[in-house]
């Protein structure tokens, strides 16, 4: 599962950089596989915490920062979808 968890936060990190690379038309496609990238990644530590394969003080503080990593996304793809 950590190798999961490795590659959805890697892939999840292209995925924006790509969306701050590329055209505006092409932006909010990668924007919104970033957001599906970080729902993942939240049930994955879910998960972690549920099989208690990490203490709840990991899980918590990651799990805080997927949320604020997802708030500031979905800002930027409700920005997108406004122009």
């Amino acid at each position: 599962m950590g190798q999961k968890i490795d590659l959805l936060f890697l892939e999840c990190i292209e995925e924006l950089n790509v969306a701050g690379c590329v055209e505006k038309q092409h932006k909010q496609s990668h924007v919104v596989v970033a957001l599906q990238e970080i729902d993942t990644l939240k049930l994955f530590v879910q998960l972690l915490w549920e099989m208690k394969q990490a203490n709840h003080r990991q899980t918590g503080h990651l799990a805080t920062q997927l949320v604020e990593i997802g708030k500031m996304t979905g800002g930027w793809l409700k920005h997108l979808e406004n122009k």
